[in-house]
């Protein structure tokens, strides 16, 4: 028997987010509350805005645009010696 994979959480408060009601960060690769419509109340972990050269949305979380590193970044990879 499998058991039913856990909701997906916002990077920054931890709180469940699902694929409407958030984003995928482009630097850490981490989902994070974003509000999809402005016409609907939500909740905001983060950014999205037009990447003027591309032409293309890109998403960034709260703790990306303020240059904290993504989680476990900072401990030494598997296989590493200390």
């Amino acid at each position: 028997m499998s058991w039913p994979e856990p909701p997906p959480v916002c990077r920054v408060c931890g709180e469940p987010a699902d694929d409407g009601n958030s984003a995928i960060c482009n630097w850490c690769g981490l989902r994070f509350h974003l509000a999809l419509r402005q016409d609907q109340p939500g909740k905001d972990c983060g950014r999205v805005w037009v990447n003027d050269a591309y032409g293309a949305l890109e998403y960034g979380c709260d703790p990306c645009l303020h240059g904290e590193p993504p989680p476990g970044e900072d401990e030494p990879s598997l296989g590493s010696q200390h």
